[in-house]
């Protein structure tokens, strides 16, 4: 069961990071961003779904992490399982915040430039801070998982990825969308680590 649920949260990270690299970075002039939503309210749509569901999937993911490697007993274990739930919830908050930009509450369309962007700079803000939760917590879970290899490597690189990610207006989308396909891969590995059964 978790195998399956790894393989399709990856999947749907990974959907995520094409998105993400297709809507690309929203231009900087705040006149020019609701045109911008417009031209890519199908992309922003699908994402939002997509980033919501991801969500409510790592959840079993992370409780099964948490019970596999003995996270009770385990303080780090307990640290990382701890920030990666953490980042749960905000993700959901963001996909409520990053919703107003395609889907309107009560027929209430965003179409003023400072409230786009007000919008745009929270979802944003928002992406900044996961995005150092969820690389704080994969390179600790990462170095608290013995065996096997594949998933102490994966979780420290795609963790130091993720902090890197966290900049995307420094590395620019396709290195941004590098870093979030390499949590898509952890993701489906990690699965697969919490399916295995327990070392005697």
């Amino acid at each position: 069961m978790t195998r399956a649920v790894g393989a399709i949260c990856g999947a749907l990270f990974l959907s995520k990071a094409g998105l993400d690299l297709l809507v690309g970075q929203p231009p900087s002039d705040q006149a020019r961003l609701p045109a911008w939503v417009d031209s890519h309210h199908l992309l922003l749509a699908l994402t939002n779904e997509t980033m919501a569901l991801g969500a409510v999937l790592l959840i079993p993911l992370v409780l099964a992490l948490y019970q596999r490697l003995g996270g009770a007993t385990r303080p780090w274990v307990g640290f990382g399982c701890g920030a990666l739930a953490t980042a749960v919830p905000v993700i959901l908050v963001l996909a409520v915040v990053h919703g107003r930009l395609v889907y309107p509450v009560f027929g209430l369309e965003l179409d003023a430039p400072a409230t786009v962007a007000l919008t745009i700079s929270l979802y944003h803000g928002g992406a900044h801070l996961v995005s150092l939760l969820i690389g704080a917590a994969l390179v600790v879970l990462g170095s608290a998982v013995r065996r096997p290899a594949a998933g102490a490597i994966a979780g420290v690189v795609a963790g130091t990825a993720q902090i890197i990610g966290a900049y995307p207006w420094i590395v620019g989308p396709v290195l941004t969308a590098l870093t979030e396909a390499t949590f898509a891969v952890w993701l489906v590995i990690i699965g697969r680590v919490v399916a295995r059964p327990a070392a005697p």
